[in-house]
């Protein structure tokens, strides 16, 4: 039965012998935390999908999830907007993650999660006004992207009162997000580039930039 379980498991995790260092409770365990996560993305979306405990869909129809990707335990998925939300094959998105593309007050935001693509647990993706992510980006546990910022030049009125300004976000492929990022409406993160743990984004970064900071700034290009 053990071995019947690693071979089953194999096509997820490729290194074998990590697998066979398990006991066989931890194999099962994990196994049946599985299954009853595809049957509920069986039911939810008729597809082979995972779907964790305690999670919050709102506008479902207008929710697409590809093959085999899996939303963890206690996330808030609202696509309240036109466009809505597409998370492509084999993506993640981890454990309390709060995602929201609209609102009363705007329904042009979406959020678009290529393949492969994955986030870590208690993120905050605020998509009203867009969030583009590329193929095999890692976002880290709690970041933050914001597409919209309150006006503040009037002083004659409160901030409350001047509303806001709305700007799309896009990462490219192969980017990785650190631990705790900020980034703002506006921003383009470029293909291959890295955002450092507890950095705030206001700015484009370029293909292989790394950046660090808050603000964020170039503290050198990858491979160089």
């Amino acid at each position: 039965m053990r071995v019947l379980l690693i071979k089953f498991l194999k096509g997820k995790f490729q290194d074998i012998e990590r697998l066979e260092s398990f006991p066989t409770s931890i194999l099962l365990s994990y196994l049946f935390e599985r299954t009853v996560m595809l049957l509920r993305g069986l039911l939810l979306f008729r597809k082979f999908c995972f779907v964790g405990k305690s999670v919050r869909f709102k506008c479902t129809s207008r929710i697409k999830l590809g093959r085999f990707a899996t939303i963890h335990d206690n996330c808030y998925i609202d696509a309240s907007s036109l466009q809505g939300i597409l998370i492509e094959d084999y993506c993640t998105i981890g454990r309390n993650n709060y995602l929201r593309t609209g609102n009363l007050s705007s329904c042009n935001g979406y959020f678009i999660m290529r393949s492969r693509s994955s986030s870590n647990n208690n993120c905050f993706f605020g998509a009203t006004s867009g969030i583009k992510i590329g193929q095999n980006v890692l976002i880290g546990p709690n970041v933050t992207i914001i597409t919209e910022r309150h006006c503040i030049s009037d002083t004659h009125k409160t901030i409350k009162e001047q509303g806001v300004e709305e700007a799309p976000v896009i990462i490219e492929d192969n980017a990785w997000i650190g631990a705790s990022a900020i980034i703002l409406g506006g921003t383009i993160i470029s293909n291959k580039a890295v955002v450092g743990a507890g950095s705030l984004v206001t700015k484009p970064v370029k293909e292989g930039e790394i950046v660090v900071g808050n603000p964020a700034r170039v503290m050198r290009t990858r491979g160089n």
